[in-house]
């Protein structure tokens, strides 16, 4: 089941990827609750953390909308939450949090696991630099992931950064457009 789960992962990122680069993948945006669809990642992946005993938090305020692609946000916060869960130790903790701004929404998602230094900071969103590395149990990527989603949500007319201390954690912050009700 694992491996099956893996590869579809892999697949539907190759194939977003794909559809990204020749210029067929269409959004559809619509007004989203992010608390939403982060219910359903930490749903999906409730069994993998709980694998490590690892605690999947959704802190997101349930009034705050956006204006996305559902199937975007849900690729999105999948690929960050999976890469936490990868990298965080046993008995971690995943806090996934948004917070309103003038400008838009910034959805963070945040963990206590092992870090990164800035080197592999500079080569994560880049496919021709970005090497998988092996997450705390030898779970091994593919170096995809993180670059499908800056894809995303630059199509999305959105951005995303990351800060990460070794052995302290690392979040991964999305800024999206907020819904704009006329």
């Amino acid at each position: 089941n694992k491996s099956a789960k893996s590869i579809y992962s892999l697949l539907e990122n190759l194939l977003n990827y794909s559809r990204i680069q020749l210029g067929v993948m269409h959004l559809d945006p619509t007004v989203l609750f992010p608390a939403k669809i982060a219910e359903e990642v930490c749903e999906l992946l409730n069994s993998t953390a709980s694998a490590k005993e690892i605690t999947l938090l959704n802190s997101i305020d349930f009034s705050i909308r956006i204006n996305a692609d559902k199937n975007m946000l849900y690729t999105v916060l999948r690929n960050l939450v999976s890469n936490s869960i990868k990298f965080s130790n046993e008995g971690g903790i995943i806090t996934l949090s948004a917070e309103s701004t003038t400008s838009g929404v910034i959805i963070s998602v945040a963990d206590n696991g092992i870090g990164m230094d800035e080197k592999k900071i500079q080569s994560l969103f880049k496919i021709k630099e970005n090497k998988s590395s092996f997450g705390t149990k030898g779970e091994k990527g593919t170096g995809l992931g993180l670059v499908l989603c800056k894809e995303l949500i630059e199509k999305s007319d959105g951005n995303i950064s990351v800060t990460s201390i070794i052995n302290e954690g690392t979040t991964f912050k999305i800024t999206l457009p907020k819904n704009i009700l006329s």
